[in-house]
C-alpha cells in the first residue's frame, strides 16, 4: 500500500502545477508626459551569414501539397442507432497545412454515411452538425491515411438558463458558450443548448458592454433532467488604450493587452485596432508589452509608454530577391517573467516590398525573431536589445538554413501521430537563452523543421514532451532522422495486451496474450478503453476534459503498482486491474 501511495502522489504531482507569485504586483502608478519623445541610438548587430544561395539544395518538400487531394468519407453514429436525414457535416484542415483553417462541406450518400472528394491531403479536422444531437467532432484526422472516419453523436441533456445585468434586466444577444457549444441568448435573455454531460467542465457567458463570466458545472454523466444555469454580468467600462512610440500611437503590434485589477497579473483582454479594453469598475491596471499603468475608477483612456525601447530592423531576402513576409518577436525570460506587465512580451511586424522590416518598442532584454514566408522560416536568436537602441540584424535568407526531419508514433498503437506539435529547443550557450521553432505534424506523424542555424537542439513533442532527442545541424543538414514515441508503454507489454486507435479515434484492445496477467484479469480484444484508475482513484475526477490525455500518459509512462482500467463491453462498464 505505501508502493501504491507513493506512485500516486507522484503520478498527480505531474499533474497538477502550483504556479506562485513572488513579486509584488503593484503596477507602475501612471505613464510619464507623453508630449516629449527620446532619440534612438542606432547600433548594428553581426548576424551570422548565411551560406550563398546555391551552395546547398533546397530541403525537400512535403510529400502532399496543396493540389493533392484525398477522398474522405464520415460515418455518423447516432448512440440511438437512428437513421440521420439531415446533416451539417463538414471538415476543415488544421496544423501546418498551407489551407488550415478552410472548410469542405461533405455531400449525404445514405445510411447515415458522407464524403467528401476534393480534401486536400494532410491534417484535418471534422464537424457533424445535427438536430437533437450534441455537436460532435474529430480532430487529427490525417486524410492520407484514413479513408473512412466515424464520428459519435450523443442525445446528450439540456442546459437552459437566462443572462441578467446587476439590475436584473435580461441581456439580449450575450453568447454563452458551453465546451465548443453556444447559444446567443434571446430578448428574454434566455438561452438553451444541448450539451454532453461526459464533454461538459464549465460554461461562459459574454456580452458587449459586460465582464465574461465563467461557472464549473459538471453534470452526472448517467443524469435524465435539464440542467438550469442562470447568469448575472457585471458592467464594464470601456477605455481606449494607445501605445505612445509605436507608429500612430497604436498598440495593434503589441501581442497580448490585458486589464487586471491593480494587483492582479491576468484579466481580459483588450482587443482591437484602436485597442478596446472591457474593464470593470473602479481602479484597474493595463499591462502588456512589459508597460503597466493604474487607472482611476473615472477613467476611460490608458498610454503604455514605449518612447525609449528599443527597436530591430532588417531585410529579408529568397534566392537573392526581397520579399513581403512576417515576422514576429517574442521576449525570451531569463527567469520568472516581470508578472506587474503580464506573462508574455511579443510584436508583430511585416516585411514592406523591399524585404525590410521594423520591430518597434521591444523592452531591454534577450528576444527571439521569427520571419515567415508559408512553410519557410529563418530565426533569429538570443538577439540582445538595448533600452534607446535600435538593433541592425542584417540581410536574412530564407532560403537558406538547416533542416531537422522525423516522425512521431504513438507510444500505444506504434501508428504516427498527426497533428502534434513539434519543437526544436537550442541549446544553452553560455548566458544565452534557449529559442525554439515549432512546426505541426502532418501525415503519418511527418515532420520537417526548416530555417534552422548551425548547431546543437534538442526535438520533443509539446503534448507530451518525455521524450526526447539530440540533434546536430552542420552545413545546413541534421545528423540524423528522429523518432519520437510518446511513450514506451511498459505496463501493456509486461501485461500483455496491445491497443489500436479504432475508426471513431477511441483506444480499443487488439490482442491479448494468452496466459499473460491481463488475459488472466479479464481483458477482451475489442474492450475500448474508457479511463484509468490508480489505486482506485479515478485520474478524471482531477481534470475531466483531459482525460484522454490522462490515460495515454498514465499508461505510456506509469508501470504500476495499482492500475485499473475502465473499459467498455457490449454497452456496459467494467474495471479490469492490472498487475
Amino acid at each position: 500500500m505505501v508502493l501504491v501511495t507513493m506512485a500516486l502522489v507522484a503520478v498527480l504531482s505531474v499533474i497538477m502545477v502550483a504556479l506562485a507569485l513572488i513579486r509584488y504586483l503593484e503596477p507602475d502608478p501612471q505613464a510619464p508626459d507623453l508630449l516629449a519623445r527620446q532619440p534612438q541610438a542606432v547600433t548594428r548587430h553581426a548576424a551570422q551569414d548565411d551560406a550563398p544561395v546555391g551552395a546547398r539544395p533546397e530541403p525537400p518538400g512535403p510529400a502532399f501539397d496543396e493540389v493533392d487531394r484525398c477522398a474522405l468519407e464520415i460515418i455518423l453514429a447516432p448512440e440511438d442507432d437512428a437513421l440521420i436525414e439531415e446533416a451539417n457535416v463538414r471538415a476543415y484542415m488544421s496544423g501546418s497545412s498551407p489551407r488550415a483553417g478552410e472548410r469542405f462541406q461533405a455531400t449525404e450518400e445514405g445510411d447515415n454515411r458522407w464524403r467528401i472528394d476534393d480534401l486536400p491531403c494532410g491534417v484535418a479536422g471534422v464537424k457533424a452538425t445535427v438536430d437533437g444531437y450534441v455537436p460532435a467532432r474529430r480532430d487529427k484526422v490525417d486524410s492520407v491515411v484514413a479513408r473512412s472516419v466515424t464520428v459519435p453523436l450523443a442525445l446528450g441533456l439540456t442546459l437552459r438558463g437566462t443572462v441578467f445585468d446587476q439590475d436584473g434586466e435580461p441581456i439580449h444577444r450575450a453568447k454563452v458558450r458551453a465546451e465548443h457549444m453556444s447559444d446567443r441568448t434571446d430578448r428574454d435573455g434566455a438561452y438553451e443548448i444541448l450539451v454532453d454531460p461526459a464533454e461538459l467542465w464549465s460554461v461562459s457567458a459574454s456580452a458587449e458592454g459586460f465582464l465574461d463570466d465563467s461557472q464549473r458545472l459538471r453534470l452526472p454523466e448517467d443524469s435524465a433532467e435539464d440542467a438550469v444555469l442562470d447568469f448575472e454580468l457585471q458592467a464594464s467600462r470601456e477605455v481606449s488604450v494607445w501605445c505612445a512610440g509605436l507608429p500612430d500611437d497604436s498598440c495593434a503590434s503589441v501581442m497580448l493587452i490585458m486589464c487586471t485589477y491593480p494587483l492582479l497579473p491576468w484579466g481580459s483582454v483588450c482587443r482591437g485596432d484602436p485597442t478596446r479594453c472591457e474593464c470593470p469598475e473602479g481602479s484597474v491596471a493595463i499591462r502588456g508589452g512589459g508597460q503597466s499603468v493604474e487607472l482611476a475608477a473615472d477613467s476611460h483612456e490608458a498610454w503604455l509608454d514605449f518612447r525609449g525601447t528599443g527597436s530591430a530592423v532588417g531585410r529579408v531576402l529568397r534566392h537573392g530577391e526581397p520579399v513581403d513576409c512576417d515576422v514576429f518577436g517574442i521576449l525570451l525570460p531569463r527567469v520568472m517573467p516581470d508578472l506587474r506587465s503580464g506573462f508574455m512580451d511579443g510584436r508583430d511586424a511585416e516585411c514592406d516590398a523591399d524585404g525590410r522590416f521594423l520591430v518597434q518598442g521591444l523592452a531591454e532584454g534577450r528576444w527571439q525573431l521569427e520571419i515567415s514566408l508559408g512553410s519557410a522560416k529563418r530565426s533569429v536568436n538570443n538577439l540582445a536589445i538595448s533600452a534607446g537602441q535600435q538593433t541592425d540584424v542584417g540581410e536574412i535568407d530564407l532560403s537558406g538554413g538547416g533542416l531537422i526531419e522525423g516522425v512521431v508514433l504513438h507510444g500505444l498503437t506504434g501508428q504516427g501521430a498527426p497533428g502534434e506539435m513539434v519543437m526544436a529547443v537550442t541549446a544553452v550557450v553560455e548566458d544565452d537563452v534557449p529559442a525554439t521553432q515549432s512546426v505541426f505534424t502532418g501525415s503519418e506523424g511527418a515532420f520537417q523543421i526548416r530555417g534552422l542555424d548551425d548547431g546543437s537542439y534538442l526535438v520533443v513533442t509539446s503534448s507530451r514532451p518525455f521524450t526526447r532527442e539530440s540533434v546536430e545541424v552542420r552545413d545546413g543538414a541534421a545528423d540524423r532522422e528522429v523518432v519520437l514515441t510518446t511513450g514506451d508503454a511498459d505496463l501493456l507489454d509486461e501485461n500483455g495486451f496491445s491497443l489500436i486507435t479504432d475508426e471513431a479515434g477511441e483506444l480499443v484492445v487488439d490482442q491479448v496474450a494468452p496466459g499473460g496477467f491481463a488475459a488472466g484479469a479479464g481483458l477482451h480484444p475489442g474492450d475500448q478503453i474508457d479511463g484509468v484508475l490508480i489505486a482506485g482513484f479515478d485520474l478524471a475526477s482531477v481534470l475531466p476534459s483531459l482525460e484522454d490525455q490522462l490515460v495515454e500518459t498514465v499508461l505510456e509512462h506509469y508501470g504500476g503498482p495499482g492500475v485499473s482500467l475502465k473499459v467498455t463491453r457490449d454497452g456496459q462498464q467494467l474495471e479490469v486491474e492490472l498487475e
